[in-house]
């Protein structure tokens, strides 16, 4: 297929494995040049050699989106390698089956500052490239468990509030 993106820069979080790392994949068959980050170094850097055999280039970026700190360095070096900034797909993303009330409430808060409020702060980052060039996507990435709960309480919530 051809979406037209050849020559765009795509941001993909949590991109080292399953659908971030697709999505990734999919947009460098598109031609796009394509950053990636995820907490794990091995599989970010396994998924960066499988996105490159594409033939494009690839930014693979160790980061935390829980820490502000980490999602400004991501977007920040995506933008100096590259010059701009044209797509995010915010992905990041864990889950397990939980209990409401056996799920500790620091966990849930820190699934919600992955999940919500990292997905927040990384398009507040990307927003004002796009601006400047006129043109950009974000796509977040949710889950059917969003409108139809699926046993993982805070996941269900917070996809729900994506």
């Amino acid at each position: 297929m051809d979406l037209g993106l050849k020559g765009r820069v795509a941001l993909v979080t949590g991109a080292s494995r399953g659908i971030g790392k697709a999505c990734a994949l999919v947009l460098a068959e598109e031609g796009c040049n394509v950053a990636i980050c995820a907490r794990g170094k091995e599989a970010l850097e396994k998924a960066a050699e499988e996105i490159r055999a594409k033939g494009v280039e690839v930014l693979a970026v160790q980061a935390d989106m829980t820490k502000p700190e980490d999602v400004k360095k991501f977007v920040a070096q995506a933008a100096e390698k590259f010059g701009r900034i044209d797509i995010l797909v915010n992905n990041a993303g864990t889950g397990r089956l939980s209990d409401l009330m056996e799920l500790p409430e620091e966990e849930f808060r820190y699934n919600m500052d992955l999940m919500f409020f990292g997905l927040i702060q990384c398009a507040k980052e990307v927003i004002p490239y796009m601006r400047k060039q006129g043109w950009g996507r974000i796509i977040n990435i949710s889950s059917i468990f969003g409108k139809q709960p699926g046993g993982l309480v805070d996941y269900d919530c917070i996809k729900a509030a994506v």
